[in-house]
């Protein structure tokens, strides 16, 4: 079976847990602070600030702008639909803004239609991992007086116009879950260049729980799953969601299993630990996928539409998602029996505008045609003609 992701494991993350359990670091706190300063460094911004999650991350930033209830707050149609219980938490009102069915991205028309006065903050997503038109919603944001947040849970190491994704709103956040780019078995980073807000989320956060513990639950699921995966085992639980009428049970089941740390939870000192070690080789891993896309890319029917790339961007590929010309569930089944894993509909993202009730035809359209297609460092050249292959007999 050719598993659709392959999360970034090394053997130094077993034998660092096992470590932490028989000696507790005196200089815990200096290991999260070096981890801010290296991830910093690396985005390009002054600040940074270690959470428990990306979704903690959103949270502090909106705390953080001393917002008033029922202000808005809007973000892509297509996206993660946990970002809206956070939003709605804080009393404010997400709404939704449709996307470009050709890099999955906002729309920049809609965009300027939905500002109102009520308007505050937009959420700039670069989706699975390739940059928006950051520039260009920050221009309109500038001449409405809003707060930019780049959410860059899919995007450590992109580029657009030559700087790094997340470098460039009034703040951005980031996931260090296992499947992300910079793996840390759960966590998150606020980066942002303005002072003033550095030090109040500091203030918010000073009275979070520190903690040396490993988080096993999430090392053990993460380690199962990537051997699971890659065996015929794990094919009748494939086949079972593959099947319309299940896929949605077993999608949020699976999301159960990866329940968000507590509401003052802090970053822990293992994680920031082996977050400094894979940091060192994100850019080289990255390299390694943007060939395998091109390469895949090149064999593909041209019926099929890969996720556009915007001039002067440099996709990380956390996923290859591609629009069939077709229905999708009939072409990830056809894939699933010649042993291609492939996600679908909420497994690759979901449809928030349809969550909130407003028609959004962009994102309703990527939605029901998306397929996210196996692409990872390591995945060989003759996995991927075979990855190819059968999507192009999927049209026969």
């Amino acid at each position: 079976m050719i598993a659709r992701r392959k999360t970034h494991i090394l053997s130094s993350d077993f034998f660092r847990a096992v470590k932490s359990l028989v000696k507790k670091d005196i200089n815990s706190a200096s290991w999260v602070r070096e981890w801010e300063r290296t991830f910093a460094d690396f985005i390009g911004t002054k600040y940074a600030l270690a959470t428990s999650s990306g979704r903690k991350a959103l949270e502090l930033i909106l705390c953080c702008l001393k917002l008033n209830p029922q202000d808005e707050v809007l973000l892509p149609a297509y996206t993660l639909k946990d970002l809206i219980p956070v939003i709605q938490k804080l009393k404010l009102t997400p709404v939704p803004v449709d996307i470009e069915t050709d890099s999955f991205n906002l729309s920049l028309l809609d965009l300027e239609h939905k500002i109102s006065k009520r308007t505050k903050v937009i959420i700039a997503t670069h989706i699975f991992g390739g940059p928006c038109q950051i520039d260009k919603i920050l221009s309109i944001a500038k001449n409405n007086a809003l707060f930019v947040i780049e959410d860059c849970a899919h995007s450590a190491g992109a580029v657009y116009q030559g700087k790094t994704t997340g470098s460039f709103g009034n703040a951005s956040f980031f996931s260090f879950e296992s499947m992300k780019p910079v793996n840390t078995y759960g966590g998150g980073m606020i980066l942002t260049d303005d002072t003033t807000m550095v030090e109040r989320l500091r203030q918010m956060t000073a009275g979070y729980k520190k903690t040396d513990s490993v988080p096993f639950k999430k090392m053990v699921v993460a380690l199962t799953e990537s051997i699971l995966f890659s065996t015929p085992f794990v094919w009748p639980f494939l086949y079972l969601l593959s099947s319309r009428r299940l896929n949605a049970k077993l999608a949020r089941l699976y999301r159960l299993v990866q329940k968000p740390p507590g509401p003052d939870a802090a970053f822990g000192v293992f994680q920031a630990r082996i977050g400094l070690e894979k940091i060192k080789t994100l850019s080289a891993r990255i390299k390694k996928r943007q060939t395998a896309a091109d390469f895949l890319k090149g064999l593909l029917d041209s019926r099929f539409k890969p996720q556009a790339v915007n001039a002067g961007s440099s996709h990380n590929y956390y996923f290859f998602v591609v629009l069939v010309p077709q229905d999708v569930w009939r072409v990830r089944r056809f894939l699933l029996r010649r042993g291609i894993d492939a996600g679908i509909a909420s497994e690759v993202t979901d449809n928030c505008g349809k969550m909130l009730g407003q028609d959004c035809p962009g994102a309703n359209e990527v939605f029901n045609r998306a397929i996210q297609l196996p692409l990872y460092e390591g995945l060989s050249e003759q996995k991927i003609r075979r990855i190819a292959r059968a999507l192009n007999e999927a049209l026969a």
